[in-house]
């Protein structure tokens, strides 16, 4: 599946598939692939069935603490999940305060 395709379906960006493929939580060969690898410019395709179980492990493992509390020992998408996370939750208060 293309890139935009599996943010998509994912509800991610480019970004988090791209930081989380860079650092090596998404492996070559089994999340995803270069479609043309002589291409100038590279183009991924994505084993979206793998993403899902990826991404309900992160959110499993952030859910239940299972990360270090030091966020510079944190994988990324963990960090990005518990941002996001805190950022809802801040909304939903700011949502509930009267005027």
């Amino acid at each position: 599946m293309s890139t935009a395709a599996a943010c998509k379906r994912l509800g991610v960006s480019r970004w988090v598939l791209a930081t989380a493929r860079d650092d090596g939580q998404l492996r070559k060969g089994h999340h995803w692939k270069v479609k043309n690898p002589t291409a100038q410019r590279l183009t991924y395709l994505w084993h979206v069935d793998r993403l899902e179980k990826w991404q309900s492990d992160v959110q499993h493992a952030v859910g239940n603490n299972e990360y270090p509390a030091d966020p510079d020992d944190m994988p990324f998408v963990a960090l990005n999940q518990l941002v996001l996370e805190s950022y809802v939750s801040n909304l939903a208060v700011e949502a509930d305060r009267p005027d």
